[in-house]
């Protein structure tokens, strides 16, 4: 939504895969350009952890019911936080990245650890769903198994 507002753009061109990549001539970008700049822009002025410590905050009004999700983990730092509070990071390994602008780091992916999975998202969305449940499936068993142990 920033986004949207900074560069007087439509949301829709942040939300639509195809779209990202296509230059908007009144701002002589692409949707991605647009994040990736306003992100680092924000990092530069008050910390590369700026977007981590809001999680954080987030994480620590949690009260422990249910799944505490984060959408997004795109840097080493940020997957190791993830790690270290006993989280389970998910990769979502997608195969067109070539197309567009050279990628920013961002977009370079992070080291799959021990106790990551790995989704591949090449597939159609309804396939895509049937990971995330057996994913879900799969983390349901392992946390029985450790209230069993």
């Amino acid at each position: 939504d920033m986004c949207a507002v900074t560069f007087d753009a439509d949301r829709l061109l942040f939300d639509e895969a195809d779209l990202k990549e296509k230059v908007i001539p009144s701002v002589g970008m692409c949707p991605r350009t647009m994040m990736t700049s306003l992100s680092d822009a924000i990092k530069g002025a008050y910390g590369q952890a700026f977007f981590l410590r809001k999680v954080q905050e987030q994480f620590n009004a949690w009260n422990g019911h249910g799944m505490f999700i984060i959408a997004d983990v795109r840097y080493e730092y940020e997957a190791a936080w993830v790690r270290s509070v006993g989280g389970r990071v998910i990769h979502i390994h997608r195969y067109d990245q070539s197309k567009g602008a050279m990628p920013h780091s961002s977009e370079l992916g992070i080291k799959v650890g021990v106790s990551d999975y790995v989704v591949s998202n090449h597939l159609s969305m309804k396939e895509l769903e049937g990971q995330a449940e057996l994913y879900l499936a799969w983390e349901s068993r392992q946390e029985a198994e450790q209230v069993t142990a």
